[in-house]
């Protein structure tokens, strides 16, 4: 006989009792899924009974908003500020933030063509994009309307991808472009033929060659552009490429060679303003000097050196602006050229911007310009003992910078002695009347002294116009004010 003990089969009553017991679960369950429906149905009811505020306003006045949102997004001078369609996240980008806060914002922002006609692709990845992308670019494009195109490409990291997908996209577009900033490779595979004679509207191109020492075929896309104003060119020589040069009012030249520089002046005779970073190459043929009587700004953005042995062939009878910037110490011999350049220009400069390591070509530069109404100083060295020779001498020399109405600077105690000096008692003669000042968080006079404090709200009370805000990663964009209305804000 089997000794083993055989399974329990369940009964036939114990079976069905359970049975039962689910039976009746489940319709508690179902009862409490009718109950939860019921009240989120009473919820759904009572939110669409709200009118929110927002939501309450025309469509007109939304529009007008967002545009004002956009407009923001936008410095003086026309440059995109923010990455408005990127290649790998293009759902956070520019207006498709609007669209995703709800069906009301969303249906209005598709039907603004303002909204997206300012594109700047960014990739971040290694990887270039795929073919979807292009799908993406167009649907993009389509929503534009009849808008005039603000095209900025030159943060991709993959520029192939410029010819591949890109230009075949925006090509038909042409007739719209506004800005144009794009790369050029070599061989150029622009579509030159598709867009010659159809760019009606650009107004501003920056053209830009990754490969630099590369030669290629003379890019003849932009010639007929009757509308081009503003020119940039980095690392493409002039001769490279065919321009309207005589109807051109600003230019900037990055990396070109001091002869190539000088004939393109010559064939830009309504410049307004002009932008140099010169590169020196061996063997070169002195230019023919050049006079641009229009020219009211100069801006030299890094080393200085090389622009030191160019300033003998530029004459600017006109130039009222001097903005000099550079990571590189002054040399012997490059506050003359300044000078020299001012001298026989015999122009007025009003206004003087100095950044990086030039504090001394900045002295120099103010000392012989009396006329000079508005001062900047950029990333200057805070502890560098010629500030405080600059504030000291505004202070106690009337006669030094006597028109001088606008100073952007990095001190505090000679800033609160200097601009008392420049408020009270100063009769009919000017009197400084706004000083704003941007600085990093971290210094060791951060926090001034109360005294300090003191004079700087009287000078607000008094209707000095004085900004002092500080700037970490986390206000970047915001800079936290140190002063409102006299008092304190915050200290980051």
């Amino acid at each position: 006989m089997d000794s083993t003990t055989p399974d329990i089969v369940p009964s036939n009553p114990s079976l069905r009792n359970r049975l039962t017991e689910l039976s009746l679960q489940i319709n508690d369950l179902y009862a409490q899924i009718e109950r939860l429906e019921a009240e989120r149905k009473s919820i759904v009811t009572a939110l669409d009974a709200i009118v929110y505020p927002i939501l309450s306003l025309p469509v007109d006045i939304t529009t007008e908003i967002f545009a004002h949102y956009f407009d923001d997004l936008l410095d003086d001078g026309g440059k995109l500020q923010i990455p408005v369609f990127n290649l790998e996240r293009a759902r956070h980008a520019g207006p498709l933030r609007l669209s995703h806060v709800c069906r009301a914002w969303r249906s209005i922002a598709v039907e603004m063509p303002s909204l997206w006609n300012r594109i700047r692709a960014t990739s971040l990845q290694k990887n270039p994009p795929g073919p979807d992308w292009r799908k993406l670019l167009n649907c993009w494009l389509s929503r534009t309307g009849s808008h005039m195109l603000y095209l900025d490409f030159v943060g991709l990291q993959h520029r192939d991808v410029q010819t591949r997908l890109l230009f075949p996209s925006i090509a038909s577009y042409s007739p719209r472009w506004r800005v144009l900033r794009c790369y050029l490779n070599t061989p150029i595979l622009f579509p030159i033929d598709t867009i010659r004679g159809r760019i009606p509207l650009l107004r501003k191109l920056d053209v830009r060659r990754q490969d630099i020492d590369a030669s290629g075929d003379r890019v003849t896309a932009f010639f007929e552009a009757p509308e081009l104003r503003k020119v940039q060119l980095c690392h493409l020589p002039p001769d490279s490429i065919s321009l309207p040069w005589a109807q051109l009012t600003h230019l900037t030249l990055f990396g070109q060679s001091t002869a190539c520089a000088i004939e393109v002046l010559h064939q830009t005779p309504n410049l307004v303003e002009l932008s140099l970073d010169l590169r020196q190459r061996p063997g070169e043929v002195p230019p023919t000097p050049v006079i641009l009587h229009h020219v009211r700004k100069l801006s030299l953005p890094n080393t200085f050196q090389r622009f030191s042995k160019f300033i003998h062939y530029l004459t600017l009878p006109r130039l009222t602006t001097f903005d000099i910037r550079s990571s590189s110490p002054a040399q012997d011999g490059d506050v003359a050229a300044v000078l020299a350049l001012f001298r026989l220009s015999h122009c007025v400069v009003e206004s003087v911007v100095c950044g990086g390591r030039y504090e001394e070509i900045a002295l120099s530069t103010l000392a012989m310009t009396d006329m000079a109404s508005k001062v900047t100083l950029h990333n200057v060295n805070w502890f560098n003992s010629t500030l405080s020779k600059l504030f000291l001498r505004i202070a106690m020399n009337p006669d030094f910078l006597p028109n001088l109405e606008s100073l952007r600077a990095y001190r505090f105690v000679e800033i609160a002695e200097m601009l008392s000096a420049r408020w009270y008692n100063r009769g009919h003669a000017s009197r400084l009347r706004t000083f704003h000042l941007i600085r990093k968080a971290g210094s060791v006079d951060y926090i001034p002294d109360v005294s300090v404090l003191d004079k700087f709200r009287a000078l607000m009370d008094d209707g000095v116009d004085i900004r002092i805000e500080t700037m970490t990663k986390r206000t970047i964009e915001s800079p936290v004010s140190l002063f409102n209305s006299g008092f304190i804000l915050s200290l980051i």
